[in-house]
């Protein structure tokens, strides 16, 4: 991976009469289209701030470039809410000064301007700035792992040094609440949120987008994606190493991250080749996840606060309503907490719903019940339960696209100790009425099974009178 200077790399640099404060202009004379910015303290910098614009004579000379590094076009498009996403944040670094960054990527496939853009944090009751940028533009899909010092920010793909004019102020985020991060344009118009709670908060571990690169998804704790495979962090990348220019399919899976042994192959002269996939072949790779319709999978029952350990007793029963098996790759389950804000309960890196098909889903997917059994276990890449017993039942199922499935609701007043709350009859469309589970059946509860304990795969036959 590699880290630009972002500031100061190629720039002319000047000791300050007096110290100057990192990030702010300072007093120097610099030449056309750049701009004086203290870099650190006691040195100042003429900084380029963007292409030149036009009739100013021309593009300015930027000398040689390697091979893949990106250079903006004289104008770039304005971003809007859904471009720019921030996908991944280090909150708690083990150094606190190098450590900390924030992720910025464009899911687009053109070039966005990044002049008059912010980013925010919050720090108390209050937003506090944390990045300026005052010129530039981000690569199609390119990523900016943006750091409290500007020599450690690292672009994706390289750049052309002082191609992007930018300031940091003040990182030292807190490690013990929840996070909100914004991205604002110049008119303070939200353009993205990144928000989750102090829990995902580990030093050393990064807070990121569930599934990877997902407007509007969910946070999980970076080594608990699927495909982080463990690691820590992924500033720049994606959560498996890969290049979200690539779609993340050009990650190393080899040891120590080098290419896979299966993709090494040797040509007539003796010589080691890449056999790995082109990239440009990628249009014709199957998706890496499937899209679900709505209404495919119900939530059809739930129990929120069971008799004994919660850890081991709290269900959610999800159903295939279809005549084919469903991959849950990428599905994801969140409910309302305690405090009103939704929580992730589970996204899933692995697993099959069968046909007709139902799982009783427990805190711990070792404890899945699927009726009839999968063809591919459950894997959980994030998420918790700990589901509230005295708050409103609120659940929403999503599939890899972060598009919703289906919803579950029910007040409060349903809820009762070891007595489950269901759709009533069984896979009533979202908007029919919930009820008590032994209200409308003989049992309190029925994982994976029909109300009157038939199988779903089976119609809710009633199972044979026990003699």
């Amino acid at each position: 991976m590699r880290r630009a200077l972002g500031l100061s790399i190629g720039l002319l640099l000047a000791a300050c009469a007096e110290d100057c404060k990192q990030g702010d202009p300072c007093d120097e004379s610099c030449p056309a289209g750049t701009a004086p910015i203290c870099v650190v303290k006691g040195v100042c910098s003429c900084n380029a701030v963007g292409p030149p614009a036009p009739g100013d004579g021309g593009a300015r000379d930027i000398g040689p470039v390697a091979d893949g590094t990106f250079i903006p076009p004289a104008d770039c498009v304005a971003p809007v809410p859904g471009n720019l996403i921030l996908n991944e944040v280090l909150i708690d670094g083990v150094d606190e000064d190098t450590d900390e960054f924030i992720e910025l990527v464009n899911t687009t496939d053109v070039p966005l301007s990044l002049a008059g853009l912010k980013v925010r944090s919050n720090s108390g009751m209050s937003l506090n700035d944390r990045v300026l940028f005052t010129g530039g533009c981000i690569a199609p899909r390119g990523a900016i792992a943006m750091y409290k010092t500007p020599a450690a920010w690292i672009f994706e793909p390289p750049i052309v040094p002082g191609a992007i004019a930018f300031t940091t102020k003040g990182f030292g985020f807190s490690n013990s609440a929840d996070f909100t991060f914004i991205l604002q344009d110049a008119s303070a118009t939200a353009l993205d949120t990144f928000s989750g709670a102090s829990s995902l908060i580990d030093q050393g571990y990064s807070v990121n987008r569930s599934p990877d690169g997902a407007g509007g998804a969910l946070a999980a704790r970076h080594d608990m994606l699927g495909e982080s495979g463990g690691r820590m962090s992924s500033p720049g990348r994606c959560a498996n190493g890969g290049t979200f220019a690539q779609l993340c399919m050009d990650a190393p899976s080899g040891p120590d991250g080098g290419p896979n042994p299966a993709d090494v192959g040797v040509n007539e002269a003796g010589m080691l080749i890449d056999m790995s996939p082109n990239p440009g072949d990628m249009a014709s790779m199957p998706p890496a996840c499937e899209a679900i319709a709505p209404g495919a999978i119900r939530i059809n029952e739930v129990l929120v606060d069971p008799i004994g350990d919660e850890a081991t007793g709290e269900f959610v029963e999800l159903v295939n309503t279809t005549d084919a098996d469903i991959a849950l790759k990428g599905v994801s389950l969140l409910s309302l907490g305690s405090d009103g804000a939704p929580d992730l309960r589970f996204t899933l890196s692995a697993g099959i719903l069968p046909a007709r098909g139902a799982v009783a889903a427990f805190p711990s997917t070792a404890l899945w019940v699927f009726d009839p059994p999968t063809s591919e276990a459950a894997v959980k890449s994030a998420g918790r339960f700990q589901l509230p017993n005295t708050a409103a039942i609120d659940f929403t199922l999503l599939d890899c696209n972060q598009v919703e499935i289906d919803s579950f609701a029910a007040p409060a007043s349903l809820i009762t100790e070891g007595t489950s709350v269901t759709r009533s009859p069984d896979l009533a469309s979202a908007d029919a009425p919930t009820a008590r589970h032994d209200t409308v059946s003989m049992q309190r509860s029925s994982p994976a099974r029909c109300l009157n304990g038939g199988r779903f795969i089976e119609g809710c036959t009633p199972p044979p009178a026990m003699p």
